[in-house]
This record gives structure tokens, sequence and C-alpha cells, in this order.
């Protein structure tokens, strides 16, 4: 009985959800801005490698709002990727309603995902957005700001009208973009767990904590 109470202690304390660092940030591509890219109704994506393993908890992506469009909602999306290019299975999602995005560019938006996608360190994965249910005005919702000429290693912007099948886009360049990832940290409770079987091994011996 003794045997028992001691190991369904330690799968008790096994099974306690890790506790979690502070996001820190893994991939930054701010080179000078000298391109923007429309926001319509469908899909705008940037393709990124992830430098660390975590949880993609943030994006920070500079971006405004034309004020004179229908207001309509913009939709974040973190994406798999197959091949290199982003597909219709999303990993990860944020809403925004228009009033949130900035009138001017220079201060970043952060956009935070309250479920998270794990990500594995290498892992290509999309960043997606969208101003949802937009019909109006040739030139967009707003504008996803970028540079036409410097590259980034680590992926490419693709453009997609069903958020199913995407078409990478000419040119070098893409949309700027920041990511912060939160790494899991293992719970504190690991410390009790070995003390616990410390305490199990010893009880265990004949002869030994006994008089």
């Amino acid at each position: 009985m003794y045997l028992k109470s001691i190991l369904a202690m330690i799968v008790f304390i096994a099974a306690g959800a890790p506790l979690a660092m502070g996001a820190v940030l893994d991939q930054s591509y701010q080179p000078v801005i000298d391109t923007d890219y429309n926001i319509h109704s469908y899909d705008l994506a940037q393709t990124v490698t992830a430098g660390v393993s975590g949880y993609l908890t943030e994006i920070d992506v500079p971006v405004m709002l034309f004020p004179q469009t229908d207001m309509t909602p913009w939709e974040f999306t973190i994406r798999a990727t197959s091949g290199g290019v982003p597909t219709g299975t999303i990993l990860a999602t944020q809403t925004l309603p228009a009033t949130s995005i900035p009138l001017d560019f220079r201060t970043p938006l952060a956009v935070d995902f309250s479920n998270p996608a794990y990500i594995a360190a290498g892992e290509q994965y999309a960043i997606a957005l969208r101003s949802v249910g937009f019909t109006h005005d040739v030139d967009g919702a707003g504008e996803w700001m970028g540079s036409f000429e410097v590259p980034y290693s680590g992926g490419h912007d693709f453009s997609s009208l069903d958020g199913q099948a995407f078409n990478a886009l000419p040119g070098v360049g893409a949309p700027l973009f920041q990511t912060f990832m939160e790494a899991p940290e293992p719970s504190s409770s690991l410390a009790v767990l070995v003390f616990v079987i410390g305490v199990l091994l010893r009880r265990s011996r004949p002869g030994v904590g006994t008089r």
C-alpha cells in the first residue's frame, strides 16, 4: 500500500503542467521600408523559419489602416507549410477589429495569440493576414510595410485567393515582421519528484531507515 501511494504521488507530480518562460525575440526582418503590400479579403502570407523551439505567442508587424475603408476586421493566422509553401492548415489565429489597426505604421502592431502554436527550431511556418469580408476600394483595407530588394533567407512571400492554394509573389523582398517565442520550462515540481524517488528507493532497501 505504501509503495502504491508513493507511485501515485510520482505520477501526479510528473503530470504537472510545465511553467512558462518569458517570450523572447526569435526572427526579425527589419530592413529599410521601401515598399508596401495592400491588404484585401484574400490572404497575404510570409513564410518564416523558427530559430528556437517554443510557443509562438506574438508577432509584431508594421501595418496601417486606410480609415476611409469599410472597417472590416483583420485576421492574423499562423499556418503550416508544405515544401516551403503555406497551406490551409491554421495553427493559431487572432482577429482584431479595424479600430485596433494603427493609422501609422511606424509603431508596429503587436499581435498576441491566446492559443499559440508550438513550433520546433528549424520548422517553417507562415504568417498570413487578410481583411475579412473586405470588398471595396482597389487599394485595399490597409498596408503591410515591406522591403522589395532585401531578401529574408528563411522564407518567401505568398498570396492566396481562397486560403488554401498559395502562390509565390515575384521579387526577393518580404513584408517586415518580428516573432516572439515562449519556451516551456521544466516544472519546479520535478525537484519534488526527485526527492520522492530518493525516499522511495531508501525505504525499499531492507534495513535502511528502520530500527
